[in-house]
């Protein structure tokens, strides 16, 4: 079901961990510039949005496995 699907959804933890990250670091282009940049993520101002661990921005498969 969509309700089980959900509540097994990597994208959970993820947001938490962006989230986290986010309030510790103090603003979008620190985590990008200290962690994001770092794995080849594009610098796009996506960043910002809450929606942003959720996969918002395009980034190939090629890009992530090239960090």
């Amino acid at each position: 079901t969509v309700r089980e699907s959900i509540i097994r959804s990597d994208n959970i933890p993820a947001n938490h961990i962006y989230q986290n990250t986010l309030s510790k670091m103090g603003s979008a282009s620190a985590v990008y510039d200290q962690y994001l940049a770092k794995m080849n993520y594009p610098d796009t101002p996506v960043w910002q949005y809450q929606s942003a661990p959720l996969g918002v921005a395009e980034v190939s498969t090629l890009e992530q496995t090239n960090g």
